[in-house]
């Protein structure tokens, strides 16, 4: 499964919602890690400790979404109302990641209906 990583943007958000340590787990168990450049400095992670475990970074934001299954994320997708919900402007409300978003903050989980 292609796990993805994107940066946060609501404002202030420092928090990444993987770690490199978590994140080595997930590889070893086979799963395939993508992480958006820079979405750990915030918390004190570069992105050579990602890539160190094994993830694969991205150059930005959409390549993530462009690849992932399942997003990881701190805050859910449209928690920042003045940035795009869905940042490659595609409908994703029936099969895309945004629709299998995690946030471990908001315990949200929205699974696909009808799969």
């Amino acid at each position: 499964m292609n796990l993805g990583v994107p940066t946060e943007r609501a404002v202030g958000e420092q928090r990444v919602a993987l770690v490199p340590p978590v994140a080595e787990s997930l590889v070893d168990d086979g799963h395939d890690v993508s992480v958006a450049a820079g979405a750990g400095e915030g918390a004190g992670w570069a992105d050579e400790d990602y890539e160190a475990v094994g993830c694969t970074v991205l150059d930005d934001r959409e390549a993530v979404f462009d690849r992932a299954d399942v997003l990881f994320q701190v805050q859910a997708l449209g928690a920042a109302p003045d940035t795009e919900t869905d940042p490659t402007g595609t409908d994703r409300s029936s099969s895309g990641c945004s629709d299998r978003t995690i946030s471990p903050t908001s315990n949200y989980r929205r699974w696909p209906t009808g799969t």
